[in-house]
């Protein structure tokens, strides 16, 4: 399974990469917003995407939307340190799978990416 995460915090990536890496996962990472949206755009074959709202360029609302385009069917979920009542209606707008709050426990984040494929540990 190939995962887009666009995070800008790096030590948070960093954190992301290692434990999804260890699932046998395919991992695509930026920090940046316009790259992520090349990277979805070129690649169509990105089966998951892990994104942040607040990042310096383009956020991660703005990401999804566009993603949303090229892959209507693709599980988008929306990581965020944000707490207002916003996210959830931009949400519903964007047709996003799923907003999560930040810090989250990295086995939290492995069972998200394991709903939509459950097997990745037993391919190594």
């Amino acid at each position: 399974m190939v995962i887009l995460i666009l995070e800008d915090d790096a030590s948070t990536l960093e954190a992301m990469i290692e434990a999804l890496a260890e699932e046998n996962y395919t991992i695509l990472a930026t920090g940046k917003g316009k790259e992520a949206v090349f990277i979805a755009k070129r690649r169509r074959d990105i089966d998951l995407f892990l994104l942040d709202i607040g990042l310096p360029d383009l956020d991660g609302w703005s990401v999804a939307k566009m993603i949303r385009k090229w892959y209507p069917n693709a599980p988008i979920y929306i990581f965020t340190a944000w707490t207002v009542m916003k996210q959830f209606k931009e949400a519903y707008h964007v047709h996003v799978d799923g907003v999560y709050f930040k810090p989250f426990d990295l086995e939290f984040l492995l069972s998200v990416c394991r709903r939509h494929h459950p097997t990745a540990r037993s391919e190594k």
